[in-house]
């Protein structure tokens, strides 16, 4: 077929899917370009501010042209701007955006009683986020108790588990047998002083510190994420006078609507509860943490790192990104841990237990640091949970996408 007569199809067929679909409006379309610049970009979020189009506009639907030429619909949808910034736009790419090109994309408002895609629901314990029907994560508001004949210091909110795998498998682990401190994904912080005490947030055994969800600033559903930010509060149990609280902290989760892997963005942002500065002291691990299936116990898990090491070469290393895989219920699948490089100390240092199926991002591990009032302390993940073994190189182009944002602006 002549290239002329390709394109008289491909607009036929985008007129075909706008008069099928009365709900378009088209007063409300908006044009935008997104640059790849120097990555290769597939299934990716991108993110705009908000033309103004858009900014009444509920449910959006966004439309591009294949490598083919025929036109392709996906969803797009507002992320609301917390503490003065603005709202954006948020597009999961539809299709390849090879290094140095570009694409036109063409936003239209769409009316729709659809439930959206990816969900977030409470059932007043913990929020499951899924996408359709795959579970992704369940976040733990509401206390887990410890298990039988465990001390109650165990006890535990306001961490991430289970995570499931693509084929819903358990990835995560809480309370393990030989670490019940270790609750699937968590953020805390392990020998630290605070206002001339040592307080152990991690090993909640000793009865220094703890953490707790304090409440939900907000949750959304969508079409392209899933998002809930919920605040937190680290409390040093021995201080001076009796419990203080030491550290507050607001995690925002975003779950993304993507396939065949499951994606999700994590950040914490901590703050001093008091004009009392908290110093994260030299320790080996301590941050951003996880621990894997119980089924990868041992020898069970395989590391891979960015730099091609595995768990004994890459361990007490800096780099990037680390996955962890092994086998649940006869089969295999992994979760990988992204680090953006605004974090503090990036690369940070890592944690690749050699024995266990645990990893931690730790950025105390050679030199302590201060978090101190009025300068807040934020960390930002991409979470990747997958079937099969990891894959270097898709894992690499996920970072690469993560810590180089597509360009993207308003065609005028």
């Amino acid at each position: 077929m002549l290239n002329s007569q390709r394109l008289v199809l491909a607009n036929a067929c985008l007129m075909v899917a706008l008069i099928a679909c009365p709900a378009l409006a088209a007063d409300k379309r908006v044009n935008i370009v997104v640059e790849a610049g120097d990555v290769d970009r597939t299934n990716q979020p991108v993110l705009i501010d908000l033309p103004p189009a858009l900014r009444d506009v509920k449910r959006m639907r966004v439309t591009v042209a294949d490598p083919k030429g025929r036109p392709r619909a996906t969803p797009a949808q507002v992320v609301k701007g917390v503490n003065g910034q603005p709202d954006r736009l948020c597009v999961l790419l539809p299709a390849t955006l090879k290094a140095g090109k570009s694409l036109r994309l063409s936003v239209f408002e769409i009316k729709t009683d659809a439930k959206p895609h990816v969900r977030a629901t409470d059932d007043g314990k913990h929020l499951l986020v899924s996408v359709g029907d795959r579970k992704v994560l369940r976040y733990n508001h509401a206390v887990i108790k410890a298990p039988e004949g465990v001390t109650s210091l165990h006890d535990r909110s306001g961490h991430i588990h289970p995570i499931w795998s693509p084929s819903q498998k358990v990835v995560s682990n809480d309370f393990p047998k030989k670490h019940l401190h270790h609750h699937g994904l968590w953020f805390v912080w392990r020998d630290t002083e605070f206002e001339g005490k040592q307080t152990n947030f991690w090993e909640q055994r000793e009865g220094q510190g703890d953490t707790k969800f304090v409440k939900f600033e907000s949750v959304t559903s969508g079409d392209v994420f899933a998002q809930f930010t919920a605040r937190q509060v680290h409390i040093a149990l021995k201080a001076e006078g009796g419990p203080k609280p030491a550290l507050n902290e607001t995690w925002t989760v975003r779950v993304y609507n993507t396939s065949p892997y499951s994606m999700f963005d994590f950040e914490s942002v901590q703050t001093c509860s008091t004009s009392s500065p908290l110093t994260v002291l030299k320790k080996y691990y301590g941050g951003f943490g996880y621990r894997g299936s119980g089924e990868w116990e041992g020898d069970a898990v395989t590391f891979l790192t960015a730099s091609g090491k595995d768990k004994k070469a890459g361990n007490f290393t800096n780099d990037r990104w680390c996955a962890m895989f092994g086998q649940v219920d006869g089969k295999t699948c992994g979760v990988a841990f992204l680090s953006h490089p605004s974090n503090f100390r990036h690369p940070q240092p890592m944690r690749l237990h050699p024995k266990e199926p645990f990893f931690c991002f730790a950025p105390g591990q050679n030199a302590p640091f201060k978090i101190e009032p009025g300068k807040p302390y934020a960390s930002r993940y991409r979470v990747v949970v997958f079937d099969g073994e990891a894959d270097a190189k898709l894992l690499e182009k996920l970072w690469r996408d993560y810590a180089n944002a597509a360009k993207m602006r308003v065609e005028k």
